[in-house]
């Protein structure tokens, strides 16, 4: 009897989790602020109903801890409150990939991944409904997009800026891929194929001049791991289209002010590397780009536009290098699983992700955002488990 009352306990919590799971991740498609009090929600939920296990899920951190301690207190020396926050906020937010990880079911994986190409085809249909608004209203020709080189329509959607919601197209790209190439039914192969057509386009109305190199190296790199020979063709058009796209840069939204736009981020990498160099044992805390820019009469923005330069000015040698020990398991894992073949194409799908994030990182830093990095972990962070046992089915 008590046996029974266990297994039953047991499924009603699973059931709770995936229904849970189901609303952070439909929640996080809606504007910050919306989806933020949901996710937040979300998590007080978990951690009181698993509460029994909160011991165990903060052990799992006990490394990052160490990080999220660092630089909150380097944060507060430095009067850099906003970077507590972030620290607070960092410290929510892998607690609720923990309980994610000890959880998360191939089936609900699956579906999760399903929720956020829907979310994409929705959030995409929005930014072209905007876009086709704009031009109504402003009497511009429905080419605009292409022949402006620094256009005053750049597709936002639901996502902070157009950047964010770029790298999020970006993720719904290898999302599609990723379920085309799999075994998947017919319905959702042709879901997939219509995200992709829909998800270029938004891409194109964005006008961000990083996100088509992100988009072809990590889509390559995630169909050579699937299909080494489509890999392969998909390479050889992609080089085609490059060499064609330097001999007309006009096709592409501000490629032909792409000189300005190294211009504007040297300015802000040069305004970020000042910053680390004032502090570079301990940085400045979180977000020390917009708390410090002033003093070095940089532009004011969110961040210093390079995920690197930013770190350092943030957390300092000694930050970053904690949080290298604080991970170094996870990246030993994923060398490993790189080799062995049964986990070959759910980890394509996790190093896809990846180097998306650090190629777009080297001109932006998309990433670091309660939208694109719970896209981001809900796919970087998925459990070996879940990988081998969606391939194996």
């Amino acid at each position: 009897m008590a046996q029974k009352q266990e297994n039953h306990c047991e499924i009603n919590w699973y059931a709770s989790f995936e229904r849970l799971m189901v609303i952070a991740t439909i929640g996080i498609l809606l504007p910050f602020y919306i989806g933020s009090p949901i996710l937040i929600g979300v998590l007080m939920t978990l951690l009181i109903r698993d509460r029994a296990h909160l011991g165990e899920h903060f052990y799992a951190i006990r490394g990052l801890s160490l990080f999220f301690a660092f630089g909150a207190i380097v944060s507060l020396v430095n009067r850099n409150f906003i970077g507590v926050g972030v620290m607070v906020a960092l410290t929510a937010f892998s607690l609720f990939f923990v309980i994610y990880r000890r959880y998360v079911q191939p089936t609900l994986w699956l579906k999760l991944l399903k929720i956020c190409l829907i979310g994409g085809l929705f959030t995409q249909g929005f930014a072209l409904r905007n876009y086709w608004k704009f031009i109504q209203e402003h009497h511009y020709f429905w080419l605009y997009i292409l022949k402006d080189s620094s256009p005053n329509f750049r597709a936002e959607s639901t996502f902070f800026n157009a950047n964010y919601f770029g790298l999020f197209c970006i993720f719904c790209t290898l999302i599609a891929i990723y379920f085309l190439l799999s075994k998947t039914s017919l319905a959702w192969k042709l879901i997939s194929v219509f995200c992709l057509l829909l998800t270029l386009i938004a891409i194109v109305l964005t006008a961000s001049r990083m996100l088509l190199p992100t988009l072809f190296i990590s889509s390559v790199w995630l169909i050579y791991f699937m299909h080494k020979k489509l890999g392969l063709y998909v390479l050889g058009l992609i080089g085609l289209a490059t060499a064609l796209l330097v001999l007309n840069p006009h096709v592409i939204p501000r490629f032909q002010s792409l000189q300005y736009g190294f211009k504007d981020r040297f300015w802000l990498w040069e305004t970020g590397w000042k910053i680390f160099t004032t502090s570079p044992l301990t940085g400045r805390g979180a977000m020390s780009y917009v708390r410090y820019y002033y003093l070095f009469d940089g532009k004011p923005q969110m961040h210093a536009h390079q995920i690197l330069i930013d770190s350092l000015a943030n957390y300092g040698l000694v930050g970053l290098m904690l949080l290298s020990v604080a991970t170094a398991d996870f990246w030993r894992w994923l060398a490993s699983g790189v080799r062995v073949g049964e986990l070959r194409k759910g980890l394509g799908l996790v190093t896809a992700f990846i180097l998306a994030v650090v190629i777009h990182g080297m001109m932006d830093v998309s990433v670091f955002w309660v939208q694109t990095g719970y896209i981001f972990l809900l796919v970087a962070l998925t459990p070996e488990r879940v990988l081998r046992s969606v391939e194996n089915s």
